[in-house]
């Protein structure tokens, strides 16, 4: 196949191979879904209190070796575009970079930084976006998130968020914010305590116990920008059986 035909293949079914990342936040600058110019499929939404406005489908990179699946999904409408510091070791996010490095303006890029999941030294946090920054090939993320918070202690622990803070204020990110894989509804609750974060990325899916929705109808009024993971899967294990 050549390379031609092959990036008119991907742009075709970027939206199949995208990982959901649907965005529940508010309407606002976007009171109707926006259709994008080109590909009907799209459609976009105010992202919480950013002011950007993000398509309801974003692009999860996480294990994506091929750097023309992103220029697919951007070529396709999506322009919310999910990686990590831990993802592949840090090879997903060279990844992405190859791509950043020519459509960054195009995109909200989000990246993501573990700490109480890693045996990692507090003072090395600092430098572990520094470097995020120069695999993505840019000097500045759209949105970085504490990435997988499960305890509140986690979201409204003031030494990270100090550090969160000084990222926002040098300029390497424009947004902060915290990711949570359990316990979905006490961290979002947390973060709206905190009057700190800007953003939650959480698990949200047919398994979603009531309480998970009235927690992120609670951001969203906070105006805090809510992204969805795992709509098609539990975010536990083991994983649930689909209901009869």
């Amino acid at each position: 196949m050549s390379k031609t035909n092959r990036r008119e293949f991907l742009r075709k079914a970027a939206v199949g191979s995208a990982s959901v990342v649907a965005s529940l936040a508010a309407a606002g600058l976007f009171p109707r879904r926006v259709p994008a110019k080109e590909f009907k499929r799209v459609f976009y939404r105010q992202f919480g209190s950013t002011g950007f406005g993000a398509s309801e489908m974003g692009f999860g990179a996480m294990n994506m070796r091929d750097p023309a699946l992103v220029h697919a999904a951007i070529d396709s409408g999506i322009n919310y575009i999910d990686t990590a510091h831990s993802y592949m070791n840090g090879v997903n996010e060279q990844i992405v970079g190859q791509v950043m490095k020519d459509r960054r303006k195009e995109v909200f890029l989000t990246t993501k930084i573990k700490f109480y999941k890693q045996n990692i030294d507090i003072k090395d946090m600092p430098d572990m976006l520094t470097t995020s920054l120069k695999r993505l090939q840019t000097d500045h993320v759209d949105l970085v998130l504490l990435h997988v918070c499960d305890k509140r202690e986690e979201v409204l622990d003031d030494r990270l968020m100090k550090i969160f803070d000084d990222y926002r204020k040098k300029g390497q990110t424009r947004f902060i914010g915290v990711s949570t894989h359990e316990n979905q509804a006490e961290m979002l609750d947390a973060a709206v305590e905190s009057k700190f974060w800007e953003a939650v990325l959480t698990g949200y899916n047919y398994f979603s116990p009531p309480e998970l929705t009235a927690a992120i109808q609670r951001a969203r009024e906070a105006g805090l920008a809510i992204t969805a993971m795992k709509t098609l899967i539990t975010t536990g294990r083991p994983r649930k059986p689909f209901p009869d």
